[in-house]
């Protein structure tokens, strides 16, 4: 759960306030958005008729704020230093967790506050596993001489040895980047060093800094930050910039990496952090004020625009130059006569006709009786079956030619015009009033048949999933989403909907049709036995749970439990009207079952066949069928990860067991090279057709991906038993593993996870790949570019750019690292990102100067370097705008739940639109090279052995395009980092004589 105190969430609902005035909205915010979590979202509230009150310890500027024991933060004179933290005792390999701070719902509870006689304060959290096989004390204090402890008592009842894991928090990187480690090593020798400036790399092995040691000593800019560990566990501090589990957040890892504790043996450590004296910063209360903004014919242009298709065609040659519309741009679309001439016609309205409207192109059909004399473009379909041979068998192969005339496109499948018209769609090309096709062969189709993508449903997110598919799963030739849809609000079963997740069936349904028009097959996937909180945890069905202690898997041996599921499934089926139906079954045995008596007389192997079976025959009768995940039926030693059957003779027992047709989902996290897949192997060789299942790690995918090529050689229709002597892999699934409810919240906090559907989708299509260097372009930035088409027209627009002279502070040169850095480490220049009005990508920016350098206006920060940088920038505008393009970048990175600040646009009747600036979301610090789906590179230098320099854009669609804008007034929130502005420009949509200049 979220902290209410902090959480800048629901930045949809604060950046479309209107009629607000900006006094009011920084007043009542924190009140604002309470109330507003208190209506939507009562579980963030309270929880099991408990309040979740925030407790906060404060001495000496030291400020730790807590709600659960892994809903901590701490800060220091107002900078965050320490949030999120996370314990997991496990076994090796991570097979059973015996306990983690997200499972223990009760330990609210068993909270109690402590104010001992020498000053210190703390918060003592019980901590307790539903299973009782783990018991612990975690305690955080506040100690006046600016000192923090966390500490740690705990006791494994399990016969088994197992691994603690803590993460005393993500590690603010303000305090890090730059500076210079000390570290008493537990054998007693010293080290030393500087933390790099540039991002090391996501392996562990590869990113730490310093571990196994009892005394650290980082030299921050506020002086000496002295740590200390007791016991002989892994103390570690990671780099964790690059790791893929940062949560999307530029952040140092701070903590006990696995340390293996003995079973029945209590065992206990404690780590202290001593912060300096508070540093004394000048005041900072001065407001600037811009030079009013310049009119430009041009502020948008079509700029270069790359030979690029994807996911990458098999075989493509590009022709000369454009097939360029005359007049009014008009594409003419002539039918064979065939008796595909209704599917194609449903395929062009559903997928041409769209894009071919954002360029002003109308789209006509040859046999509506009009005359085409002296059009030039015509769209032909050549779908005759005929003689075909060699790849032209491919399930989705097309060939597609941009002639001097015409476009021409053969297949011989309805999935191959449907792949030949998403490729033609990113044909279309723009030279200032100019509107063309470029010329080019295309021959292509899949590597692997099925290439799905898996989310969750979304309260109130239909809006936000209808673009996911529409912008980013359609052009990437996706043909298959499994939806997770436990959380619709089902008719049959009222009492389990979720006041947090809960999707109106309308909104599921409208996702559903959206996807059949657009071609993908849709698989519903409600989980069963495992990973059933969705119906237990409540108070109606908790008893139905194996430990109702812990609602997790159900009781296997109560008929009421299926009586429930099979209202449900029969909505399901009702609803998707699927050929498959993915019923779950992962990690059911992860929390220690089975437990109550009669289970354990079966054994979690038999009841977890029965149990399957039963769902396969209820599905088999409704002509369905049955796809599960994998891992209960792999052992140690047959996957490259993750395996929960406890041996190898117990997994054998259960795949025998189960019907060959069940469609097994095989997920597999790690970076293993593609040889080492060998569970494809095992599935295939017992039976069974599998899909390898990737996560958002970009070695997982693009390897496993190749593993799935290498094993498969078959495209037969994905809903049909394998004819083959070998059963097959075919294809990948990309998941997504980010909340329950797959809404604004989740994507604006897991931007990785849904930036790895363009990697999954060109590894699935291509065939994987040994090296992410085989993947011909930046996946992050081409998720952006996909995401931003609805905001950024694709032809050219005038409007405005704001000069910055007056207010720029803060000159750029190749030193400029924040905070200042102690060392000598080299940083990339920013000699080449120039000055005044000219054109970083398509977007005409004013970058200001100062002594002929680039420079930028630099507003409040703490750790900025001594002196009187304002607190508010205003920007006089008097222009209307349809699109706010910002150039901007923060100091360091920092918690993207804390903004660092707020700009509020203010238009000609006083309404007003808020933007708050939250880093890893809408602004990147400078060393970031990620990107964001509104958030595309403007500019960025990386010289050879140097830190990259990065500048981004942040994309604003304004709320009220046709009114005229008073200011733009941007203004610091004075925490850690800070922001930099280097230039605004306004688009307004329509274009005039546009030539880049």
């Amino acid at each position: 759960m979220v902290r209410l105190g902090l959480r800048m969430a629901g930045m949809d609902f604060f950046e479309k306030v209107a009629s607000m005035q900006r006094w009011v909205l920084l007043v009542m915010q924190n009140v604002i958005w309470v109330m507003i979590f208190m209506l939507m979202d009562p579980c963030s509230v309270f929880c099991g008729g408990l309040e979740k009150k925030e407790e906060i310890l404060s001495q000496n500027g030291i400020t730790l704020k807590a709600t659960s024991p892994e809903d901590m933060e701490l800060s220091v004179d107002g900078i965050p230093v320490l949030y999120s933290p996370q314990l997991y005792i496990v076994s090796r390999g991570w097979s059973r967790k015996f306990y983690a701070f997200e499972d223990d719902g009760l330990a609210l509870q068993r909270r109690s506050t402590i104010s001992e006689s020498g000053g210190e304060k703390s918060i003592v959290y019980n901590l307790e596993s539903a299973d009782k096989e783990f018991s612990g004390k975690l305690v955080y204090t506040v100690c006046p001489d600016r000192r923090f402890r966390v500490a740690l008592e705990g006791h494994l009842t399990t016969p088994t040895e197992a691994m603690v894991e803590h993460r005393f928090g993500k590690f603010a990187p303000g305090w890090v980047i730059g500076r210079q480690l000390r570290a008493q090593l537990q054998d007693g020798r010293t080290t030393q060093g500087i933390a790099p400036v540039k991002l090391l790399s996501p392996k562990i092995s590869e990113s730490t800094l310093v571990e196994r040691y009892s005394k650290l000593e980082i030299l921050s800019a506020f002086g000496k930050i002295m740590m200390e560990g007791e016991g002989k566990f892994r103390y570690a501090l990671l780099d964790y910039r690059m790791s893929p589990y940062n949560g999307g957040e530029l952040c140092y890892w701070l903590g006990i990496l696995e340390t293996k504790v003995k079973s029945r043996e209590p065992f206990s450590y404690s780590f202290t952090i001593k912060f300096p004296e508070s540093r004394v910063l000048a005041p900072c209360s001065r407001s600037v004020t811009t030079d009013s903004v310049s009119l430009r014919d041009c502020v948008l242009t079509t700029g270069e625009q790359p030979d690029l298709v994807l996911p990458s065609p098999k075989n493509v040659e590009w022709g000369d130059g454009c097939l360029w519309f005359s007049g009014v741009p008009e594409l003419v679309v002539e039918l064979d006569g065939s008796s595909s001439q209704t599917q194609i016609r449903s395929l062009v309205q559903a997928i041409l006709e769209p894009e071919a409207s954002r360029y002003g192109i109308k789209v006509t059909w040859g046999g509506d009786n009009q005359s085409h004399a002296g059009r030039k473009v015509l769209l032909r379909f050549l779908c005759s079956p005929g003689e075909i041979a060699g790849e032209q068998k491919k399930h989705d192969y097309y060939r597609l030619f941009v002639g001097k005339e015409n476009v021409d496109i053969l297949a011989y499948s309805q999935e191959g015009i449907r792949c030949g018209l998403i490729t033609l769609c990113q044909l279309f090309r723009t030279s200032g009033t100019q509107i063309g096709i470029r010329r080019c062969k295309i021959e292509d189709y899949s590597a692997l048949q099925f290439r799905g993508v898996h989310f969750f449903s979304g309260k109130d997110a239909r809006d936000l999933q209808l673009r996911m598919i529409r912008d980013v799963l359609l052009p990437l030739k996706y043909n298959t989403v499994v939806y997770q849809c436990e959380y619709v609000e089902w008719e049959s079963v009222p009492e389990i909907h979720h006041p947090r997740y809960g999707m109106k069936k309308s909104d599921a349904q409208a996702v559903v049709a959206e996807l059949r028009r657009l071609g993908f097959e849709v698989i519903p996937l409600i989980n069963t036995f495992g990973h059933c909180e969705w119906l237990l945890d409540n108070d109606s069905y908790r008893s139905l749970a194996d430990n109702p202690d812990k609602p997790y898997a159900y009781d296997p041996s109560n008929p009421l439990v299926y009586e429930l599921c099979r209202k449900i499934y029969s909505e399901a089926l009702q609803l998707f009207q699927p050929r498959i139906f993915h019923i779950g079954h992962d990690e059911v045995t992860m929390h220690g079952f089975p437990q109550r008596a009669a289970n354990k007389a079966v054994g979690a192997a038999g009841l977890f066949v029965k149990d399957t079976l039963y769902y396969y025959e209820f599905l088999k009768r409704q002509g369905v069928r049955t796809m599960i995940w994998g891992d209960l039926l792999l052992a140690p030693g047959e996957a490259a990860g993750e395996t929960n059957a406890p041996d190898k003779q117990q997994a054998a027992f259960m795949r025998s067991q189960l019907p060959k047709d069940i469609l097994i989902a095989d997920w597999h996290y790690g970076d293993s090279l593609p040889e080492e897949h060998v569970s494809l192997r095992v599935l295939t060789d017992a039976g069974f057709d599998v899909i390898a299942s990737t996560w958002y790690d970009p070695l997982n995918i693009i390897r496993f991906a190749r593993a799935a090529y290498r094993h498969n050689r078959h495209h037969e229709p994905v809903g049909t038993t394998s004819t083959t002597e070998k059963e097959k892999v075919l294809g990948l699934l990309q998941t997504t593993w980010a909340g329950y409810s797959f809404d604004q919240e989740s994507f604006e906090s897991n931007l990785d996870q849904y930036a790895a559907y363009v990697l999954a989708g060109e590894s699935a299509w291509r065939g994987g790949a040994e090296d992410l260097k085989e993947i011909p372009y930046d996946y992050r930035e081409a998720f952006s570019r996909l995401w931003s088409r609805e905001v950024l027209s694709p032809t050219v627009s005038g409007g405005w750019t704001a000069n910055l002279n007056a207010v720029a502070n803060l000159v750029l040169d190749g030193s400029l690292v924040f905070p200042s850095i102690v060392g000598d480490e080299q940083v990339s220049s920013f000699g080449t990102l120039g000055t005044g009005e000219h054109w970083l990508g398509r977007i005409l920016i004013d970058v200001p100067r100062v002594g002929g350098k680039p420079a930028s206006c630099l507003l409040a920060g703490k750790f900025n370097p001594q002196g009187d940088w304002p607190t508010t920038v205003t920007i006089p505008v008097g222009h209307r705008a349809d699109v706010i393009i910002f150039a901007v970048a923060s100091t360091v990175g920092a918690p993207r739940s804390q903004p660092i600040a707020l700009t509020t646009i203010t238009y000609e009747d006083n309404t007003t639109d808020v933007i708050f600036w939250r880093p890893g979301v809408n602004v990147f610090a400078l060393e970031d090279e990620r990107t964001a789906p509104l958030c595309p590179v403007l500019w960025k230098n990386s010289e050879t052995g140097k830190a990259p320099r990065v500048l981004h854009a942040f994309l604003w669609k304004t709320s009220f395009p046709q009114k005229r804008i008073i200011d733009i007034k941007t203004e610091s929130t004075s925490t850690g980092g800070a922001l930099m502005l280097f230039g605004v420009t306004g688009s307004q949509g329509g274009s005039r004589n546009c030539n880049r200049f």
